[in-house]
C-alpha cells in the first residue's frame, strides 16, 4: 500500500514531475503517454487506456494506451466489450474530477461473474482498476483507466489521496490538450483553405520572419513582383516600401497591455507598390491576426500579422492610359494614385523618389491634362481611364 506520509518529500516531487509531463502533453501526444505512464508507475498499476467516449452513438472513439497489451487486443476491446463493460455506466455518471475505485462498487462474488473481469481482464493477467473522468463537453466524454496485475490487491486510501492531490493538473491539462485538439483540426482546415486560394496570404510575425505562405504568395514572392523573402523575412524590393512595411506589420502584432490605451491596440493598413517585371502594382493589406483564432493558437499565440496582397484593378491598362492621355507611365501611375484618394506623398513613398521629384511629376501630369489644380487629376482620370479608379 502507497503510504503518502512516510514518503512526503519523495511524493511532492513525484507530484511535481507527473504535473510537468500533463502539461508538456497537452501539445504532444508523446509527453502524454510519458505522464499516464508515471502515473501508472506511482499507483502500482500495469496499464493505462484514456478513453474518448461518444456520449449519443455510446461509443468509444478512440483510446490510448501503453504497450502492456498488443494494440489489436486494445481495439477489440474498445470495439466489442467496452459497450457491456459495467463499469462504464459508472464512470458515465461520476462527476468529472471523482474516482471510481471498482472494489468499493463491486463485490469479489460480482467480479467472478462478470465476463470483463472474469474473461476479459483475467486473460490478460489484470484485475483491480481505476477510473476517473477528467473531461466532458457533452458530446464526449474522456476518463482515465488505471489497472493492476491480478496478483496485486485493490486500489486503497493511499491512492486516493495522491490522485486527489493530482486531480487538479489533471483535469487542467485534460481541458487544454482537448482544446488544443481542435484548434489543430480548425487549423488544418483553415490551411488546407488558404492553400486553395488564388489571392496570396501569408503569416509573418513582428519582425517580418515568414511563418506560413500559401501557394500562391509563395509564386509571387518568387516571381520578382516588387516583394520577396530575404533570410526569411518578406521584405520589398523598395526602401521606403519596406521601411512603411517593417512599421505597418509592428503595429499589427501589438498586443494590448493595457485595454483601454490606444496606442497599444494593433492595428490594420494597406501598401501600394509597384512592379518590378511589368506594369501595375500591387496592394498589400496588412492586418491583425487575433491571438484566439486558431492558426495563432497554432503557432504557439506569437503575435501575428496576416498579409494579403491584391493586384489593383485595371493595373495593368497603365500603358494604355499613358498612350490615351499623352502620358509617361511614372505620370499615369501618380494620375491612378491619385484617383484612389493617395497623397503626392505616398505615390513618392512608393515610387522611392523625394517629394520634390514627385513635386514636377504633378506639375508634368497637370500640364498635359489641362488640369490647373492637383485634385482636378482625379476626375479627370475617371472618365478618360474608364474603370482604373
Amino acid at each position: 500500500m502507497l503510504c503518502l506520509a512516510a514518503y512526503g518529500g519523495a511524493v511532492h516531487s513525484l507530484l511535481g514531475n507527473v504535473a510537468e509531463q500533463l502539461y508538456d502533453g497537452i501539445t504532444c501526444a508523446d509527453d502524454w503517454n510519458v505522464a499516464l505512464g508515471a502515473l501508472c508507475r506511482a499507483t502500482d498499476s500495469v496499464l493505462f487506456h484514456h478513453v474518448r467516449w461518444d456520449t449519443q452513438a455510446q461509443c468509444v472513439l478512440d483510446g490510448v494506451t501503453n504497450e502492456v497489451l498488443r494494440a489489436d487486443k486494445v481495439r477489440e476491446y474498445e470495439e466489442h466489450h467496452a459497450a457491456h463493460d459495467p463499469r462504464v455506466p459508472l464512470i458515465m455518471n461520476l462527476p468529472v474530477g471523482e474516482l471510481l475505485l471498482d472494489h468499493e462498487y463491486f463485490s469479489p462474488r460480482a467480479m467472478s461473474r462478470s465476463p470483463i473481469y472474469a474473461d476479459w481482464l483475467a486473460s490478460h493477467g489484470l484485475r483491480h482498476s481505476l477510473g476517473v473522468p477528467v473531461y466532458d463537453d457533452g458530446r464526449t466524454r474522456e476518463w482515465v483507466c488505471l489497472i493492476r496485475p491480478l496478483d496485486h490487491s485493490a486500489y486503497g486510501d493511499g491512492v486516493r489521496t495522491l490522485l486527489q492531490r493530482l486531480m487538479p493538473d489533471l483535469l487542467r491539462a485534460s481541458r487544454l490538450r482537448a482544446r488544443m485538439e481542435g484548434v489543430v483540426a480548425q487549423a488544418a482546415m483553415g490551411m488546407a483553405a488558404l492553400d486553395a486560394l488564388p489571392q496570396a496570404l501569408a503569416l509573418v510575425e513582428a519582425g517580418g520572419q515568414l511563418r506560413y505562405a500559401n501557394p500562391a504568395a509563395q509564386r509571387m514572392l518568387a516571381a520578382g513582383t516588387g516583394w520577396r523573402l530575404h533570410h526569411g523575412r518578406v521584405c520589398a524590393d523598395s526602401l521606403a516600401v519596406q521601411e512603411r512595411l517593417g512599421r505597418s506589420v509592428s503595429m499589427a502584432c501589438r498586443r494590448a497591455g493595457n485595454a483601454g490605451a490606444k496606442s497599444a491596440r494593433a492595428v490594420a493598413s494597406t501598401l501600394h507598390a509597384p512592379q518590378n517585371s511589368g506594369p501595375g502594382e500591387f496592394a498589400l493589406h496588412v492586418l491583425p491576426l487575433h491571438p484566439a483564432h486558431p492558426l495563432a493558437q497554432v503557432l504557439r499565440e506569437r503575435p501575428l500579422a496576416l498579409l494579403v496582397w491584391t493586384q489593383k484593378q485595371g493595373a495593368q491598362r497603365l500603358p494604355e492610359l499613358a498612350a490615351t492621355l499623352g502620358l509617361t507611365e511614372t505620370e499615369a501611375r501618380l494620375a491612378q494614385t491619385l484617383a484612389q484618394g493617395l497623397s503626392l506623398k505616398d505615390f513618392a513613398q512608393m515610387q522611392g523618389c523625394s517629394w520634390h521629384t514627385a513635386r514636377t511629376h504633378i506639375k508634368n501630369l497637370m500640364r498635359k491634362t489641362g488640369l490647373h489644380r492637383q485634385q482636378g487629376a482625379c476626375p479627370n482620370f475617371c472618365v478618360n481611364g474608364s474603370d482604373f479608379n
